[in-house]
């Protein structure tokens, strides 16, 4: 005897939420900073690049950072939705970024020295 109606013997399975997160977040650019938009701006140039960039970044609670080949230090920003999205935007101040992210970020050779102490130093304005 089967399984009775709108039941099933098989696995189960999770919901769409958790197998997403269970993917990793995935790149998901914004209009809010895009050209034209009311936030700060999206250097990322192509949906490659902003995976590529947001699964090799350093993680800092919710947020992760990394630097474009432009030399750029984004912060990815989880958008709170079922597919894990993260949107990116430049950071373009030092307090947009922590000393110790600062710190991981030169580890990891994604900024160079002097970045690194203007960051610490209070005296970041951009580019590495």
């Amino acid at each position: 005897m089967g399984a009775p109606a709108g039941t099933s013997n098989g696995p189960k399975t999770k919901g769409n939420k958790e197998a997403a997160k269970e993917k990793g977040p995935k790149y998901a650019p914004t209009r809010k900073h895009e050209a034209g938009g009311w936030g700060s701006p999206n250097p990322i140039k192509s949906q490659k690049e902003g995976q590529e960039l947001l699964e090799s970044g350093i993680q800092d609670g919710k947020q992760i950072y990394n630097v474009t080949k432009d030399g750029d230090i984004v912060k990815f920003q989880p958008d709170n939705t079922p597919q894990n999205g993260y949107h990116a935007y430049v950071v373009t101040d030092d307090k947009s970024i922590s000393s110790s992210i600062a710190k991981k970020l030169f580890s990891a050779g994604k900024i160079d020295q002097k970045t690194y102490k203007k960051i610490i130093k209070n005296k970041f304005g951009g580019k590495k």
